[in-house]
């Protein structure tokens, strides 16, 4: 048997494993600092490389986050989904969770009203942020400085239980014939992957709102073109 450290030694070994353990603080906030001074990615896109960048990754696309490129959520989609929501310029997806279910035992009624409202903001992003200047998308999604919108009314048909595990993506398009002076209607419709199938759909009507006057306001001409061009 090997024989006992001695108390000097030992005392130096307490004394390297405090000093390792007051570095590792530092050098979390140095890997934080240096992930923070990367540059963006764009299309809510999330860069997987290393710090020493030996081998690093391909930035690899954010699939449930508003800015995430459309056609790559497409290219992931099982083929009955993809086929399904074919027809609509944004799509999000997003996994159903454990706490979601009620005591029957499948997605309570409730959650779908949260899910299109993601779905709604996709919309948003996906299609009318790219189409906008920064400065003026900022402000109409705000509605900080002028108009925005407003949710009017929201309806939902359920087609379908869903269960856990499962995932849902949702697609947003809006109709030519739904676009007023002062609102436009969103359709939607949720798909699940595990059944291949439409498991609810339903739309919300969107109303132009002045926050600043707190009163109703036109659709602005850029909004109304960039609806009218992606519409069907």
């Amino acid at each position: 048997m090997p024989p006992p450290p001695t108390a000097a030694a030992a005392a130096s070994a307490v004394a390297k494993t405090v000093a390792g353990a007051r570095l590792q603080p530092a050098k979390r906030r140095a890997a934080a600092a240096a992930t923070a001074a990367a540059p963006p990615t764009p299309h809510g896109m999330r860069s997987l490389s290393s710090a020493a960048g030996a081998g690093a990754a391909q930035p690899q696309p954010v699939l449930g986050a508003y800015g995430a490129d459309v056609a790559t959520i497409r290219a992931s989609l099982p083929p009955a989904v993809a086929t399904l929501l074919k027809d609509y310029p944004s799509v999000i997806t997003l996994p159903v969770q454990w706490g979601e279910m009620d005591s029957y035992r499948h997605l309570n009624n409730v959650v779908y009203a949260r899910y299109f409202e993601t779905g709604r903001m996709a919309f948003v992003h996906q299609v009318l942020e790219p189409r906008l200047p920064a400065a003026e998308f900022a402000r109409f999604v705000s509605g900080r400085d002028g108009v925005g919108m407003i949710l009017g009314a929201v309806g939902i048909r359920y087609k379908a239980p869903v269960t856990f595990p499962d995932t849902l993506t949702l697609g947003v398009r809006v109709a030519k014939a739904k676009v007023g002076s002062d609102r436009f209607v969103q359709d939607f419709a949720a798909v699940s992957h595990k059944l291949g199938r439409v498991v609810a759909d339903g739309d919300a009507v969107m109303v132009m709102y002045d926050y600043t006057v707190n009163a109703k306001a036109d659709i602005p001409d850029s909004i109304r073109t960039v609806l009218l061009e992606k519409a069907y």
